[in-house]
C-alpha cells in the first residue's frame, strides 16, 4: 500500500483556519457550565478559612472551633465564596459569654447569607449571623448547626438556613438575569456613551469568526482562478 500524499498548502491552510473557527466559536460554549446558588460549607485552619469538600456530619470540632456557611452561587470553574468575615474572630465575638464547661464544648458559627445579587427573587438576604452552640465532645458539626438554627434539608442536603432561601434547593443560578440588571442601570447612567463604548464582546467575536471565513473564501478563490 501506497503511503497517503502530504497535505498541500491549500489543505494545509484550510486546516488552520477550520482549527480557528472551532476555537472562536465551539470551545467558548463547551467552557460553560451550570451555576447553582446553595450553602457552601467552610471549616478554618491557621485562622483562614477553607471550603470543606465533606459535609458538616463528617466534621468534629474541638472546643472553640468556628464553621462557616455562605450562600452562594458557585460553578466547576469558579472558586467559592469565603464568609465575609475574618475567621480569626469569629470565636470571640459568638462565643464570648459562654464559660467552658467540662465534658462539653462550644463552637462559633459564621452564617453569611450573602450577596443581593443572587438572592432568590423577592427574597433578601439576612446579613451575617455569628452564633455559639454547645453540646457534647463528640457532636459533629451538624447536629450543633441544628441545634442553634432552624435547618430545612432534603435528601441529606441542607437546602435553607433560618427560613432562607425560602423554597429553593441548590438552584440553578442565571448569571445574565443580573447582568440584565446591571447593563439597564449602566444605560441609564451612561445615556450617551455610543453602542461601541456600551456594547459586549459577543459581536467582536462573531466579527471574528465571519472575516476568518471571508479570508478562506479570497484565498481558494485566488487559487482556482491561477
Amino acid at each position: 500500500m501506497s503511503p497517503a500524499p502530504a497535505l498541500g498548502m491549500t489543505q494545509r491552510t484550510a486546516l488552520v483556519l477550520l482549527t480557528l473557527i472551532f476555537a472562536f466559536v465551539v470551545m467558548p460554549g463547551a467552557a460553560q457550565a451550570s451555576t447553582y446558588r446553595f450553602w457552601n460549607f467552610w471549616t478554618v485552619s491557621e485562622n483562614s478559612w477553607v471550603y470543606s469538600q465533606l459535609g458538616p456530619a463528617s466534621t468534629i470540632p474541638d472546643d472553640g472551633s468556628v464553621q462557616g456557611w455562605v450562600f452562594a452561587a458557585t460553578d466547576a470553574n469558579s472558586a467559592s465564596v469565603a464568609p465575609s468575615i475574618d475567621s480569626a474572630v469569629v470565636f470571640e465575638k459568638a462565643c464570648s459569654g459562654f464559660p467552658e464547661v467540662p465534658g462539653q464544648k462550644r463552637v462559633a458559627f459564621a452564617i453569611d447569607s450573602g450577596s443581593s445579587d443572587i438572592a432568590p427573587e423577592g427574597q433578601t438576604p439576612p446579613g451575617l449571623e455569628l452564633i455559639c452552640a454547645t453540646g457534647e465532645i463528640g457532636a459533629h458539626g451538624y447536629e450543633l448547626l441544628n441545634s442553634v438554627t432552624e435547618l430545612r434539608t432534603e435528601n441529606g442536603f441542607i437546602c435553607a438556613i433560618n427560613s432562607y432561601p425560602a423554597m429553593e434547593c441548590s438552584a440553578v443560578f442565571d448569571p445574565q438575569d443580573i447582568q440584565e440588571q446591571v447593563q439597564v442601570i449602566a444605560s441609564e447612567s451612561t445615556s450617551e456613551a455610543t453602542p461601541e463604548e456600551t456594547g459586549s464582546l459577543a459581536p467582536l467575536g462573531t466579527a471574528a469568526v465571519i472575516g476568518l471565513i471571508a479570508v478562506a473564501g479570497f484565498y481558494f478563490w485566488r487559487k482556482r482562478s491561477t
